[in-house]
């Protein structure tokens, strides 16, 4: 099933995704994930629901920096969800990153579809309520078996900051 998230453009395998994670569990930490789950919207549960994934089993990580000699601390949450399926598009930003010999040989796919970033934007990201979403190739994540672009599978990652 084709899925549109701005700059990105997903063909994703909704039952191969749901039997992923019946198969698997990628969660370290499941106070993490409980915890993660507890701050999502309506909107927020729909989409992983929609797309196949449990949160219960995505991969949630946490670290806490201290300021130093300030009285706070920063609290950062690392979400990664996997998916099955393909990129049909992609941000042109993302052409450099993938597009490095080393990794997927001298080109990406010709059916594969740069959506351009304008000049001096941020980096681009799904917006889904008070967070974004970055689609990636697991090869930047998870560092064998993934050295075809069409790998049949893609990383989402949110990553939230708060200082209290």
């Amino acid at each position: 099933m084709i899925f549109n998230f701005d700059e990105w453009t997903l063909d994703i395998d909704l039952d191969a995704t749901k039997e992923l994670y019946e198969k698997n569990n990628y969660a370290s930490n499941v106070q993490l994930n409980e915890q993660f789950i507890s701050f999502l919207t309506e909107e927020q549960r729909d989409f992983f629901e929609t797309l196949g994934v449990n949160p219960f089993k995505m991969n949630v990580e946490e670290t806490i920096y201290d300021m130093g000699d300030l009285p706070m601390k920063m609290h950062r949450m690392n979400v990664e969800f996997v998916l099955c399926g393909n990129f049909v598009d992609i941000p042109d930003y993302q052409k450099n990153l993938y597009g490095n010999q080393d990794l997927f040989g001298d080109a990406l796919p010709q059916h594969l579809h740069l959506e351009e970033v304008p000049a001096g934007c941020k980096v681009p990201s799904y917006r889904l309520g008070d967070f974004g979403v970055v689609f990636k190739h697991p090869s930047f994540k998870i560092s064998t078996g993934f050295n075809v672009w069409e790998c049949g599978y893609i990383v989402g990652s949110i990553l939230l900051t708060k200082i209290f």
